[in-house]
């Protein structure tokens, strides 16, 4: 038998543990987002940096058609380095044109 001072102390232990999983849920949900816009960001990296490098896209094209990027580097048209942010995450790529 409990007495009535016991009775309601389940609640709140409920809804303390429904709150700290709130938190939990948030903090991995942001965390997943995260590493979505990196891989984003390094897709797009890779991408420019690769058609910039194999000559199927011009620099300033781009550049004009992508604010977020950055080219850091071109090394006689050969090695192309390139900074790129999508949504505050930044990646960084390099590609070389060889023959």
């Amino acid at each position: 038998m409990t007495s009535t001072r016991d009775s309601g102390q389940i609640g709140v232990l409920v809804v303390a543990l429904a709150a700290v999983s709130l938190v939990v849920v948030q903090g991995v949900v942001r965390f997943g987002d995260a590493l979505i816009d990196v891989a984003r960001a390094q897709s797009a990296a890779d991408a420019v940096a690769l058609a910039v490098a194999a000559g199927r896209a011009d620099l300033t094209e781009v550049l004009s058609e992508s604010l977020a990027a950055d080219v850091v580097s071109i090394d006689g048209g050969v090695d192309v380095t390139v900074r790129m942010s999508v949504d505050g995450r930044t990646a960084l790529a390099r590609a070389a044109s060889t023959p």
